[in-house]
């Protein structure tokens, strides 16, 4: 085995080890908090925030700018549906698919919401100064954006890697 290769494993700022890391702790914490202040799950609130960003927006297009996959937006847009946050209504452009909305409890919970997210996201960035964090959300963006254009291993490639 190649000692490079496996030195990179061994290093803590492997960004294959980092980021998922970090991605995991921070969702610990929002998991915990958001379920001792709303007894909600995670993928719940970011249904509701985005909708509240976005207004009428399809469960697809929430999957697709969440990068949830469509079953998870599915369970909890449910969720939010029978809470009587959000409510389905035909598409108007596409009269086969719905758009979800906020109801007015929706919108209610989203006021007694984005304070305590912002609040517990300057508790998290009060580690970093202010110009780390600037610079962290700038490279999160690059980083994200370059993502989108990495190729991807197709299912040939994985079997031939794996060596089937």
């Amino acid at each position: 085995m190649n000692n490079d290769f496996k030195k990179q494993f061994q290093d803590e700022d492997f960004i294959l080890y980092r980021l998922p890391r970090v991605a995991r702790e921070v969702s610990r914490l929002c998991t915990h908090e958001y379920d001792v202040a709303f007894g909600m799950k995670v993928p719940d609130w970011r249904v509701l925030a985005m909708i509240g960003r976005f207004g009428n927006i399809s469960a697809k297009t929430l999957s697709d700018k969440m990068a949830i996959d469509q079953v998870a937006v599915s369970r909890s847009v449910h969720r939010c549906v029978t809470s009587g946050l959000v409510r389905e209504d035909v598409n108007p452009q596409d009269r086969r698919g719905k758009v979800l909305m906020l109801t007015p409890s929706g919108e209610k919970f989203l006021d007694r919401f984005y304070p305590h997210a912002c609040a517990l996201a300057l508790r998290i960035e009060s580690g970093l100064t202010k110009a780390e964090v600037k610079t962290l959300k700038s490279l999160l963006y690059k980083l994200d954006t370059h993502l989108q254009s990495v190729p991807r291993a197709t299912p040939e490639k994985q079997r031939t890697r794996r060596g089937r």
